[in-house]
């Protein structure tokens, strides 16, 4: 008995809610739906389509823009800590001492700090204390209190940028599993419906691209390729035995499937 399973990868879902909704528009007077007509499923489609794309942008300009901005200017933080430290020990000594706080310098250590946090704090101090004691900056390295004003200012504002756009992903991820979710509750209640108005055997069934739920062996849908082509079917995967015959083994068997729960034959799952 075939089992009509709902995808959960939003590539997949969308493709399949648009055969269901292609299904609909040319049967859904003819079949008798009325509850999840094409409209309502294409509604459901445009709205789980405008959210997954918000969600997916934001996750672009946070690897691609944000995270790398706040990489830079951390990298920068480093090289002036560094740049700072080897000035100020010959000024200050070598070893951490009681001169050394105003400097950001804490806990007796001059190391450069281990966290970004504790380094934005350092460049503050540092820029601080070349304010006050313009005498101990060596312009030709850049150890100067304008230059380390400008780095921590620009530390600042990349990690708050990073830190609302992933604010803002929370936000974003929350509205499309519930754009998903809805669209999943039209689609099993689209099987539902069709569960009432049609038989188990009837070939209307894959006009909505659905399997036919009487069918014991479903024909697997074609799997399409970026380019809207048909991919080539795997060919059968031939495993030895120990009396050396040879046994075909499909390749989906052999390959570790995603679990999936299937409802009885005319009803809907759900991949996993």
């Amino acid at each position: 008995m075939a089992a009509n399973i709902i995808p959960k990868r939003a590539d997949l879902l969308f493709t399949y809610a648009s055969d269901n909704i292609q299904g609909l528009v040319k049967k859904e007077k003819t079949v008798g739906v009325k509850q999840n007509t094409a409209k309502v499923l294409g509604k459901a489609l445009d709205e789980a389509r405008r959210a997954e794309t918000a969600y997916q942008t934001g996750s672009t300009e946070l690897a691609t823009k944000l995270s790398p901005r706040q990489k830079k200017a951390d990298a920068d933080a480093k090289k002036y800590i560094s740049d700072a430290t080897k000035t100020l020990r010959a000024q200050l000594g070598t070893r951490w001492s009681q001169a050394w706080p105003e400097t950001g310098f804490v806990n007796n250590s001059t190391a450069i700090p281990t966290k970004i946090a504790a380094r934005e704090s350092t460049m503050k101090s540092l820029a601080d204390f070349f304010v006050a004691n313009p005498h101990r900056e060596v312009k030709d390295l850049s150890v100067t209190a304008k230059r380390a004003q400008a780095i921590h200012a620009e530390l600042v504002a990349a990690r708050e940028a990073v830190s609302d756009r992933k604010s803002d992903l929370r936000t974003l991820r929350d509205q499309r599993d519930a754009a998903f979710k809805n669209l999943r509750k039209r689609l099993i209640g689209l099987i539902g419906e069709l569960n009432t108005l049609l038989t188990t055997d009837s070939p209307v069934w894959r006009a909505f691209g659905l399997n036919v739920p009487a069918d014991p062996n479903p024909k697997p849908k074609e799997a399409k390729k970026a380019d809207g082509t048909a991919s080539a079917a795997k060919p059968a995967k031939v495993t030895k035995t120990r009396k050396g015959t040879a046994t075909p083994e499909s390749n989906a068997a052999s390959e570790a499937a995603p679990e999936r729960t299937e409802a009885p034959a005319t009803g809907v799952a759900l991949e996993s």
